[in-house]
């Protein structure tokens, strides 16, 4: 149960949109099975991207997205972190989540690109 609750401890956060705006766009970097971003995106009305470079993660979240009903708006990438942030999201997310997937510095690094002017970057270590 750690996973979900964590998770909601991002939408705790004070500054974020609000939760039924389908106009936000959101993305978890280095989402692995889904936590943070899958599980937000079942709580919110946001359009999500979840970005991981594992094939076998990414392939779980498709599977996931589609049991949960949520293809219209959760896109499940398979890339690295790193090669997202010079692509076509570049410059277009209100919100990029990252749970621990590397050094914050480098976190940083790969957000930033991706956000859009006032946009958050919300990044925590996992649970211990």
């Amino acid at each position: 149960m750690e996973g979900p609750a964590h998770s909601a401890g991002f939408l705790a956060f004070s500054g974020l949109p609000e939760l039924d705006d389908m106009t936000v766009q959101a993305t978890d970097l280095g989402t692995g099975g889904g936590v943070p971003g899958l599980v937000l995106a079942v709580h919110t009305s946001w359009r999500w991207s979840l970005v991981d470079r594992g094939e076998r993660r990414t392939t779980f979240l498709r599977w996931a997205v589609r049991m949960l009903d949520l293809e219209e708006r959760v896109e499940v990438i398979h890339t690295d972190a790193a090669e997202v942030a010079n692509g076509s999201l570049r410059g277009q997310m209100d919100l990029v989540t990252a749970r621990g997937f590397a050094p914050p510095s480098s976190t940083a690094e790969c957000a930033a690109p991706l956000l859009r002017e006032g946009g958050s970057l919300l990044v925590s270590e996992p649970p211990t």
